[in-house]
């Protein structure tokens, strides 16, 4: 009988404005689609009723159940959740649920949860006050209660044990993968309206920025760093996408101390239809975060042959790989320094675009989607996944050359 793995996505919406952990869910709920008649496993989908017909339509094949969350107020949802998520399993039954950060608390099955960082704990004032409490409470249960304990990187699994001493059990590594779609389209960056507002984003003279507004990802250096940038080049903007959280104000004062305001565009939330195309004409992606587990937009940038600058701190090292250029993320002119040597030097260009088509070659959401069959197939039967999640890893290494 075929193992029934069921994933619980019924508090995200398929926009992954959530930011990396609604965009991880979204896609592993994809690649059950794509791969579901190559596993031995049967996958089953809880959704809110919202996104249940984007679901039947983009997950067509597989078992779908919705549930209808009274409030639409997040706090709320995120409660009614734990508390709904038992009648969905009794509707359609699973062996065992995958859940992103916290399990519910009356689970009467096996459960995996992918913890992708513990910022609310490190860097507390960079998430809302709710699920700063929310999570200090859940995930701390959810480490407790768990069957299996997954995360994206060797550096979040590090910070889960830094932070939490007394827990002593495994921590899995999973992967997280690029979505190929994003190659399949393209829009003018120079007459990309965004709000109403025309960017004016001259192909291959921007930097580009992904990411929310909060403390860990450092925008402010970023931007001090293109005070230098001016000095020598007035023709390079910082194109900057992400929710601000209600820091703009901030942000746009240190844009008019260092006069800025023609060098920097703030495009807010993007498609992903404009992400790519903003990807595809940047002259560099540049990262200069503090605190990330994993940084997905790395790969997609390495993928969609974007030079990448980047932090060399956290996770990021270990997730570019020697497809990008580091900086130091607290020192604003070496930022400006690194960003000026992508943008100026052709051959380092070139360089750092192929080795970063090989390095994002490592990930992929059928990869992680055989790591979680793996671990939760040793969970129902009481063994030890690490030698079969080594053999996964080893087969997508690329063994030649990414063209």
């Amino acid at each position: 009988m075929n193992l029934r793995i069921g994933f619980n996505l019924v508090p995200y919406s398929t926009t992954g404005s959530e930011g990396g952990a609604g965009v991880f869910i979204h896609n592993l709920a994809l690649a059950c689609q794509k791969y579901q008649n190559k596993y031995e496993c049967e996958f089953v989908l809880y959704v809110n009723k919202e996104n249940e017909k984007i679901y039947h339509k983009k997950c067509k094949d597989l078992e779908i159940c919705a549930l209808s969350l009274p409030s639409n107020n997040k706090m709320l949802r995120k409660i009614q959740d734990q508390m709904l998520i038992y009648k969905l399993i009794k509707k359609k039954s699973v062996d065992i649920l995958v859940c992103n950060y916290v399990m519910p608390y009356f689970l009467p099955i096996p459960c995996v949860v992918v913890i992708h960082d513990i910022v609310s704990f490190v860097f507390p004032k960079t998430v809302r006050l709710f699920t700063r409490f929310w999570h200090k409470i859940m995930i701390v249960q959810s480490l407790k209660k768990a069957d299996g304990i997954l995360t994206v990187s060797q550096f979040s699994a590090g910070e889960i044990k830094r932070v939490f001493p007394w827990f002593n059990r495994n921590i899995f590594i999973c992967s997280e993968g690029v979505d190929y779609k994003l190659e399949e389209v393209s829009v003018d960056v120079y007459n990309l309206s965004i709000d109403g507002i025309n960017t004016k984003l001259e192909p291959y003279k921007y930097v580009l920025a992904v990411g929310h507004m909060h403390s860990a990802k450092n925008v402010k250096t970023l931007i001090k760093s293109f005070h230098y940038i001016a000095e020598k080049r007035k023709d390079i903007k910082l194109a900057i996408t992400g929710n601000t959280f209600g820091r703009w104000s901030d942000i746009l004062n240190m844009i008019k101390e260092f006069r800025l305001e023609q060098q920097i565009v703030h495009l807010g939330y993007v498609s992903r239809k404009e992400l790519c195309s903003l990807y595809k004409y940047a002259a560099c992606y540049c990262m200069p975060s503090i605190y990330e587990g994993f940084g997905l937009p790395l790969i997609e940038a390495q993928y969609l042959k974007c030079p990448v600058v980047c932090s060399n701190c956290a996770s990021l090292p270990e997730v570019a790989g020697e497809g990008a250029l580091y900086f130091n993320p607290n020192d604003p002119k070496d930022v400006s320094e690194k960003l000026l040597e992508v943008i100026t030097n052709q051959d380092l260009r070139k360089k750092l675009i192929e080795k970063g088509l090989r390095n994002q070659a490592r990930y992929s959401w059928e990869r992680l989607l055989e790591e979680i069959m793996c671990i939760c197939k040793s969970i129902i039967q009481k063994g030890d996944p690490s030698f079969k999640l080594k053999q996964i890893e080893k087969k997508y290494q690329p063994t030649s050359k990414i063209e």
